[in-house]
């Protein structure tokens, strides 16, 4: 919790000269409640996107879920599919009462553009939990950014995306006409 902080901590304190214990969590708690992950929550072919501090408890983000989805908190299972580009094995948000930051759900790990990715499942009438389903997005021929700063792969990727775009307009508008009434 302090690590994601430390330095912006010690400049504060640094700047104020504030050596106290309590101030310093005083400050990492302010801090805190500024700090958003951003998270898609995933079910069959429906996708959330929500922005939420670090510090929400697992039992906010359910009745966040609740009011969009109608699935109250009790019948849902929360699992974290994808998280800061990679994830063994998924990872059930089962604590209602932990906080966001003490489930790995950092701002450095779900940022706004690599959000972590949170699957629900939901209680069925027999008080089982469906299996995960996650519909995959379409897939498409263009190719993706990469997600890393590697030079000869940013070079590679711009210099497809730049052949398929020019051959894309070589083409021509769709003969496809939209219907009216």
């Amino acid at each position: 919790y302090y690590d994601v902080y430390l330095k912006s901590t010690q400049m504060i304190m640094t700047k104020f000269e504030v050596s106290n214990d309590n101030t310093q969590q005083e400050i990492c708690d302010i801090l805190s409640k500024n700090v958003d992950v951003y998270l898609l929550i995933r079910r069959k072919k429906m996708t959330l996107y929500l922005g939420v501090p670090e510090n929400t408890q697992v039992i906010k983000l359910k009745k966040m879920i609740e009011a969009i989805f109608k699935v109250q908190p009790q019948d849902q299972r929360l699992l974290i599919m994808f998280l800061n580009s990679h994830l063994d094995e998924y990872k059930e948000l089962s604590d209602s009462t932990a906080q966001l930051f003490q489930c790995g759900l950092t701002s450095s790990a779900a940022m706004v553009t690599n959000p972590a990715i949170i699957g629900l499942a939901v209680r069925q009438e027999d008080g089982s939990f469906e299996n995960l389903e996650v519909t995959p997005y379409s897939n498409t021929e263009w190719p993706m950014p990469p997600n890393d700063d590697d030079l000869e792969k940013c070079i590679a990727y711009n210099e497809k995306y730049a052949k398929m775009l020019e051959e894309f307009l070589e083409k021509g508008p769709s003969k496809r006409t939209l219907k009216t009434k």
